[in-house]
């Protein structure tokens, strides 16, 4: 996605920026989840829709601060990744991209509709704290989390798979860049506490990152990424509804 010969050279505040996130970033999330953990073992835990917001604006922050940083060296957003160039590589990747986020909105009219597919999701995410601490049980928090759902594909995309993988670009092949976005990425979510949970960001992260590299467009990516935030707040909220309506503890 980013040949050597078409980037802009590094400035003072990129490197700031990528060392605040790259070395920053996870650690500070992952202080912030335990102090909520704390907060809750204490009998005051944040509500579902208080850690959407913060989230939000955090990620929005993020963002742009990242978008100031880039236009105060007076860079274009092609480089960031914000463009949709005509090449096959492009189309083919923003037709895969719709395709995925169809299938997924079909997933989701499906459980909608089958209240076996609802039990069955029930079922998955019976136990899982993780799960049912963040992720939507009421009408009011899917609102919100609708809205976290668009934030993160566009907040996370711009920060992760356009500036930090354009960053390290300088530095390394952007093979190695890639992955190593993708490691910072996946490591800003150890505050899901679940290897398994971790390992499925990590598998998401590198399609999206593959979206990127072969499209060379941060576009495909973001749209896949709003389409399984959405998808898995959408379905959780739909098996825990189900639950509810049976008195079933979830």
């Amino acid at each position: 996605m980013f040949p050597d010969s078409s980037l802009s050279p590094l400035t003072t505040p990129d490197l700031a920026a990528l060392a605040t996130l790259a070395l920053l970033l996870p650690p500070a999330l992952l202080v912030q989840h335990l102090r909520e953990r704390r907060h809750e073992a204490e009998g005051r835990p944040y509500t579902r829709p208080q850690k959407y917001r913060g989230t939000i604006v955090m990620l929005w922050l993020m963002a742009v601060a990242v978008i100031a940083v880039w236009f105060a060296s007076g860079r274009p957003l092609a480089e960031l990744g914000l463009r949709a160039p005509s090449t096959h590589f492009f189309i083919g990747g923003m037709a895969l991209a719709i395709a995925a986020s169809t299938a997924l909105a079909a997933q989701v009219i499906i459980v909608q509709r089958n209240p076996k597919a609802q039990e069955n999701v029930a079922r998955q995410i019976e136990g899982d704290d993780r799960i049912m601490a963040f992720l939507p049980a009421t009408k009011a928090e899917l609102q919100t989390f609708r809205l976290l759902s668009f934030t993160a594909g566009v907040a996370e995309e711009i920060v992760f798979r356009g500036f930090m993988l354009w960053g390290f670009a300088h530095w390394m092949h952007p093979a190695l860049a890639a992955a190593l976005s993708l490691a910072i990425f996946t490591a800003a979510h150890l505050y899901q506490e679940s290897l398994g949970a971790l390992l499925r960001v990590a598998m998401i992260g590198l399609i999206l990152t593959l979206f990127v590299m072969l499209s060379g467009s941060l576009w495909p990516a973001i749209l896949v990424h709003i389409a399984v935030d959405l998808s898995s707040g959408e379905v959780t909220h739909l098996a825990i509804r189900r639950r509810q309506q049976r008195g079933v503890a979830c």
